[in-house]
């Protein structure tokens, strides 16, 4: 129905009641469908808009590189809220993890990060036909060409290849022995900001 009412993609994301779908009745949009529709183009709208943590989960989150399942440190977790929601940031996963999502944000949501988790960058890492050859950088870069071009971001991850070219300004790498400190929370809170 929206393909048939040529909507651009600025008109569609700028409808935010689901009162302007339900009237066009050449849509034939019924009010429960046009309120999931708002909601979606809503949640579009915050994941562009950031400010954005690219999280991975080992090496930042807990004290290893090769975790057998999702382990989280307290204390590391605790660090991360007190980040984003002094930033009032959203979080999209990076992470080895990332083919997890909902479970991932329950267990973060459990931590008391309260950020939302809006999104994963492409891939599956845990999926089959995932070979890992492909840079976590070229990932995250394919992400934020959906975003808006203004969109602050920082890259939390222990491994080099998480940044390149000029995302290597918004980069805060962890030390996988210690995880994300208080010096990498306040570095990745000054990119946050500027």
């Amino acid at each position: 129905s929206l393909e048939c009412a040529e909507l651009s993609e600025a008109q569609l994301l700028a409808i935010d009641d689901a009162q302007q779908l339900t009237d066009a009745e050449e849509l034939g949009i019924d009010a429960r469908d046009a309120d999931a529709i708002v909601a979606a183009l809503e949640a579009l709208r915050n994941r562009e808009r950031g400010p954005l943590i690219f999280l991975d989960i080992d090496g930042v989150l807990n004290r290893t590189v090769k975790a057998t399942h999702v382990r989280l440190d307290d204390d590391l977790c605790a660090r991360l809220a007190e980040l984003a929601a002094a930033a009032g940031a959203k979080v999209v996963l990076s992470t080895f993890w990332r083919g997890h999502l909902d479970y991932v944000a329950y267990a973060l949501k459990r931590q008391g990060v309260k950020a939302p988790v809006v999104g994963a960058t492409p891939g599956d890492p845990t999926g089959d036909g995932y070979d890992g050859t492909r840079p976590r950088a070229d990932e995250i870069a394919e992400y934020l060409a959906a975003c808006d071009p203004a969109c602050s971001y920082v890259i939390l991850d222990d491994r080099d290849d998480a940044a390149a070219g000029a995302m290597r300004d918004r980069f805060v790498r962890t030390d996988p022995a210690v995880g994300l400190t208080e010096g990498d929370a306040a570095r990745a809170a000054a990119l946050l900001a500027s």
